[in-house]
């Protein structure tokens, strides 16, 4: 049986370049929403050097995720997950995305 780590790392050198270990505590992370239990969550935080490869990180790594269990807050003014009955009801929705603030409209 093959390391699942290890799949991890060659299938992100496929797709990005220098950040493999960035790539596996990233998918590790989000593999932490399926969890049963809210205290396993493990949030994931891309930080690092402009041009440094985050957000191509990021989108490799959800691009394994369902996009039905994965919610993308667009801008500045969406309303706080927190605060949404919708967000929370939805037994669907495991991952809530937040893009790169200077990025979100206002």
């Amino acid at each position: 049986m093959r390391d699942v780590c290890q799949d991890i790392i060659e299938y992100s050198r496929h797709h990005v370049v220098g950040n493999e270990m960035q790539m596996l505590s990233t998918i590790l992370c989000l593999a932490t929403a399926y969890s049963g239990r809210a205290t396993e969550f493990v949030p994931v935080f891309l930080v690092g050097e402009l041009a440094g490869g985050k957000t191509h990180c990021q989108i490799t790594a959800h691009a394994l995720i369902n996009p039905k269990h994965q919610h993308e807050i667009t801008s500045a003014s969406d309303k706080a997950p927190i605060y949404s009955d919708a967000l929370r009801e939805d037994s669907d929705i495991r991952i809530i995305k937040f893009g790169e603030y200077q990025k979100l409209s206002k």
